[in-house]
Parts: C-alpha cells; structure tokens; sequence
C-alpha cells in the first residue's frame, strides 16, 4: 500500500488535481484537493484507503524545458589571455612617452594618441573580464 503524498498530481475521476493536504480525523480522511479551477473538499473512510485510494492514479510532473541559448563568441585578446605582456609592453610606452615629452613639446600630439589607444585597449580588456565572470 501506497500513501498518496501532498503537492503531487494525480488523475482523479478524469480530473487531474494536486493534493493540497490529507487530514486525519476520528477515522475519517479529508482530502483537500485543487484542480485548475477551484479547490474542494473529498471526506472518505480512512479504515477503506486501500480501495479509494485507486481511485488516485499519479501523474509524474512534466520534465522541465531547458532552453539551449548559443553563446555569443568572446571577443578574445590573445596577448592579454596568454600573460601580461601586452600589459607591460603598455606601461613601458607610456613611461617612455611620459619622458619623451618632457624633452620634446612636439610629441604631445602622438603621446595623446598613444594615451587614447591605450585606454581603449583597457577597456577591451575590462569588458572581456566582466563577460568571463558572467560566464
């Protein structure tokens, strides 16, 4: 003999309904049922389970859909996956820029390109990091 359980789902005189609770009372056993219009009531004689009981056939629940989305492709920067040579190959242009335009006013124009390439570089690499984390 098998218990019928709550919150699962059963077909119930070519109803299906979910148990919502079964309570036991002087010999008798209301079952609190909900189909998908309302909830009610169904008081039977515990001592007779095993023969109304049948009357509940169970209904496995439905296998959840899984949604395959496709990733997008990572943007990749191979220099900066492989180690942090494009990091320090950066700092070492901007040190030298830096000095250069110390001794020479004229290269101001090409260290604030530099300066600009380099912060874009940055933040390709910021956004890559923060798309890898969200994985």
């Amino acid at each position: 003999m098998s218990l019928l359980k709550e919150g699962a789902l059963y077909n119930y005189k070519n109803k299906r309904v979910k148990l919502v609770e079964m309570k036991l009372h002087e010999g008798d056993c209301t079952l609190v049922l909900e189909d998908k219009d309302q909830a009610f009531e169904v008081k039977k004689k515990w001592s007779e389970y095993e023969i109304w009981s049948q009357d509940f056939k169970f209904v496995a629940p439905p296998a959840p859909i899984v949604k395959y989305v496709d990733k997008p492709a990572e943007p990749s920067l191979p220099a900066v996956q492989e180690d942090n040579s494009l990091i320090n190959q950066l700092k070492n242009n901007l040190v030298e820029d830096i000095a250069r335009v110390r001794t020479n006013k004229e290269y101001i124009p090409q260290a604030k390109q530099a300066c600009n390439t380099t912060n874009t570089l940055l933040n390709l690499v910021k956004i890559q990091i923060q798309l890898n984390r969200r994985g």
